[in-house]
């Protein structure tokens, strides 16, 4: 965008890349700093922690009901458990 002076173009799916990115570096990490293919093809450790921790604290987020007077923190469990703000 800057070299050809365009709109930066940036979206949900380069999103879902750039998160997809991440929790790779953070499961290769936790893996001893091994290789991890991309696209990652199931759940990594952190996700399953950041999810079980979600459950603990709010509930299941299947059941989205009885989430509606959840109170959410900033960063929500994924702090708690990765250290990402």
């Amino acid at each position: 965008a800057v070299t050809e002076a365009t709109p930066l173009v940036y979206g949900p799916q380069q999103a879902r890349i750039d998160i997809e990115i991440l929790s790779a570096m953070r499961e290769s990490h936790d893996r001893g700093n091994v290789w991890v293919d991309l696209p990652l093809t199931e759940p990594t450790r952190t996700e399953r922690e950041v999810e079980a921790k979600f459950v603990e604290v709010y509930g299941n987020p299947r059941q989205p009901e009885k989430l509606a007077s959840a109170n959410f923190r900033q960063g929500g469990t994924r702090y708690w458990v990765a250290n990402w703000e």
